[in-house]
């Protein structure tokens, strides 16, 4: 699974599916956002932060720990949480393949086509209320492709699936799923084969 943030802690941490939860800053990812957990913690890693401000840097923010002040704690981490996923969500463009108004020759629908056809391409998908959502890692883009319009125009979506099934990785709801991730992510599902790539 793709990591979205990091957390600097020494602190337990109970989410460690999406965060890289680590006790040193070499142990750092790059590119993707920092919570440094802890007064003691923050001064050691970044003496100049201001007490004041939640934020070290664009990328790094800072709180009390869980045993200092917890409702700063608990703010701040809500906060942090919900700004990583926007970032890492802001990251992805989404394009809605229309079969209805585009038909089977659209640019996209035939880019669809190539990623679930061709064997040596790994991709991931993900299928929710009749959408498939297929990952394209190489343009960083989500497509979603509605099962419904196949129907709607008399075309048989099953062959569409079977390869889908066949070639991809498909990431189910409940099986793959912790119910955590299925919340974080409910009004974000397109950017769900993304954290399975």
């Amino acid at each position: 699974m793709q990591l979205i943030a990091n957390i600097l802690t020494k602190n337990l941490f109970s989410d460690k599916i999406l965060y890289n939860v680590v006790e040193k800053k070499d142990d750092l990812i790059d590119g993707i956002p920092t919570l440094c957990v802890g007064l003691e913690m923050t001064k050691k890693n970044y003496p100049n932060f201001n007490l004041l401000d939640m934020n070290i840097d664009e990328m790094t923010k800072w709180t009390y720990g869980p045993r200092e002040k917890r409702n700063v704690y608990e703010s701040r981490l809500s906060k942090f949480i919900f700004d990583s996923i926007i970032k890492f969500v802001n990251g992805i463009k989404y394009v809605y393949v229309n079969i209805l108004t585009d038909g089977f020759k659209s640019e996209d629908f035939l880019r669809v086509k190539y990623l679930i056809r061709n064997t040596d391409i790994k991709t991931t998908s993900f299928i929710n209320n009749g959408v498939v959502y297929i990952y394209d890692k190489d343009n960083n883009v989500v497509y979603g492709v509605s099962i419904r319009e196949f129907s709607y125009v008399g075309v048989d979506s099953n062959a569409f699936l079977r390869l889908v099934y066949k070639n991809t990785i498909v990431i189910s709801g409940k099986d793959s799923l912790p119910l955590d991730i299925r919340i974080l992510f409910s009004d974000y599902k397109y950017a769900i084969p993304c954290l399975f790539y």
